[in-house]
């Protein structure tokens, strides 16, 4: 045999031959038999030639019919040779094949063979083996040949063997990953259960996960009774597993178990945390009570402040109280959330909700204020060029109508002392209104030297960054509130005129690095293809849609 089909070590017809060639030369041979006369009185027949003894000759006519009837009895067996040979080409496919590479195709197909099939392949390539040596005798008499089968025999029946065994080895590698993946699974629940839980809400997360896992439990059931199953297989067929493989089995198999016990004992536990979790809210529930009559307390107090020379100290004292009244309010929200967690009914805090909103208007004004005296001597005195104007105009507007619902609700409230501070900042940020247009234009990121050039011509005044006092209430010393339309005019003017730079800016940005590639030559002639040109020309076309 060879790899591309069946032959006989020696060819049949060289047997024939050979046989002939003896005949023939065992022939010639008894006719240079030396006449005995000689040997025995050598000195007799000195000077006579060499005489040999009378013999058959091959040529004579007997003697070829005989040789003819040798060579027609051996050619007769030829054919049965030939006949036998062919019974073997329904095992050429068997010849060819390569166990390893069959078993790697057949895993790397896009849907891979079963467990059950492959097992199912076992099977019939250790039939096919048994059937193979029944088939195959060990030798065999054809006619004037005996033949030697063992060779082919043991090749043909170990190919069989060895690719059940290859299938097997995929059954046993697919085994401990489908254990592996199970043991992975119950692992992660025994972390989850063995966690020890910090609140209600974690304690009733983990009650949540408990419950969900018997179905989870019931899945995995199912791998295991196939994992046992596989294990069963590989037995049958007496494939070898080691001792780890049979603790990952007996480990799998109890592991529903080792489940449900170590859940019974989580819940026990769990209930135990449930009661003290519940008295150590109820001990934060009662202080928390003492804190609500701290900031009643406090924000009830609040009315007494009205000297402006302590802003610093109340701006403090208010943002410690917004501090404390938001941290409460979480707070409050977190006990009535746990109290559900609990099954008790919700605690009644509308009271904290009266607080922050009897605070509100203490905490705007006070908030307003301190904001309002720090920042209107930074923007009138400051550098004009430091000055944000969005920020600015965002204070001034939304301060001035803040103070509007602070001023009504100390009025509602009977508290003079503080609405006159109230009425004193709103009329002050009022009187600062008119003059936020002015910043906003000059503080236009677009604002260049023409543009300046162009306020001081429309006011009648130098004015420039470059001036000694370039401040706010320079400007104003000037009378450039005056012109403030003409001003805005020119602003708006210069953020158009920024808006085209900086867009004009980015097309130019995106060109750079724009390239056509021209490498490739077209053919054998000296001309080149361009390539890249889609590119460039939605470019092109964005870019001239953004121009118009």
């Amino acid at each position: 045999q060879d790899n591309e089909g069946f032959q006989f070590s020696t060819d049949p017809a060289q047997f024939v031959e050979a046989t002939l060639e003896i005949l023939e030369k065992g022939l010639q041979q008894m006719g240079d038999i030396p006449q005995p006369e000689k040997l025995i009185l050598p000195h007799l027949f000195k000077t006579q030639p060499k005489l040999v003894l009378a013999s058959v000759n091959l040529d004579e006519g007997w003697v070829q019919e005989l040789r003819t009837s040798l060579d027609d009895s051996l050619e007769t067996s030829l054919p049965y040779m030939t006949d036998y040979l062919q019974c073997f080409q329904q095992y050429i496919d068997l010849l060819k094949l390569d166990p390893a590479a069959h078993v790697k195709a057949l895993q790397e197909q896009e849907t891979p063979p079963s467990n059950d099939d492959f097992a199912k392949q076992v099977q019939e390539n250790l039939d096919k083996e048994q059937q193979l040596y029944g088939n195959i005798p060990e030798t065999l008499t054809i006619g004037l040949f005996q033949l030697s089968c063992k060779e082919i025999r043991k090749l043909l029946g170990g190919k069989l063997h060895s690719l059940a065994g290859l299938m097997q080895d995929v059954l046993a590698v697919r085994l401990r990953e489908q254990c592996a993946t199970v043991l992975e699974s119950f692992q992660g629940m025994y972390v989850q259960l063995r966690k020890s839980p910090k609140n209600i809400e974690e304690l009733s997360e983990l009650r949540e996960y408990m419950a969900s896992l018997p179905a989870e439990v019931e899945k995995l059931t199912v791998e295991i009774n196939a994992n046992i199953d596989l294990f069963s297989i590989l037995e049958n067929f007496r494939y070898k597993l080691s001792a780890d493989d049979h603790h990952t089995r007996w480990k799998m198999f109890g592991s529903p178990k080792a489940t449900y016990d170590l859940i019974a004992a989580t819940d026990a536990a769990l209930t135990k945390e449930r009661e003290n979790f519940f008295n150590t809210m109820q001990s934060q529930q009662s202080e928390f009570d003492e804190t609500l009559n701290d900031l009643d307390g406090i924000v009830g107090d609040f009315a007494q402040y009205h000297d402006l020379t302590k802003i610093d100290e109340i701006a403090a004292n208010v943002a410690s109280v917004n501090e404390r009244l938001q941290l409460s309010l979480q707070q409050a929200k977190l006990f009535n959330s746990r109290e559900g967690l609990f099954g008790k009914h919700s605690t009644d805090y509308t009271r904290l909700q009266r607080i922050a909103k009897d605070f509100e208007p203490f905490s705007n004004l006070w908030t307003m204020t301190a904001s309002w005296l720090v920042n209107r001597k930074k923007w009138t005195d400051g550098a004009f060029d430091q000055i944000d104007a969005k920020a600015l105009e965002d204070q001034v507007m939304n301060g001035s109508k803040t103070m509007f619902k602070v001023a009504r609700a100390f009025r509602d409230r009977d508290n003079p002392e503080v609405l006159k501070i109230a009425e004193k900042i709103r009329s002050e940020l009022e009187e600062f209104k008119p003059f936020v247009p002015l910043v906003v234009a000059l503080r236009n990121d677009g604002m260049r030297d023409r543009h300046w050039q162009q306020v001081s011509d429309k006011c009648s005044v130098q004015v420039s960054p470059a001036m000694e006092d370039f401040t706010l209430r320079r400007f104003l010393e000037l009378g450039m509130h005056e012109s403030v339309d003409a001003i805005s005019e020119i602003g708006d003017k210069a953020g158009k005129e920024f808006s085209i730079e900086k867009a004009l800016a980015k097309m130019k940005k995106d060109w750079h690095g724009i390239e056509f590639d021209v490498r490739e030559k077209y053919r054998a002639t000296d001309t080149y293809i361009l390539k890249g040109s889609d590119d460039v020309s939605a470019l092109l076309d964005e870019h001239i849609l953004t121009s118009q």
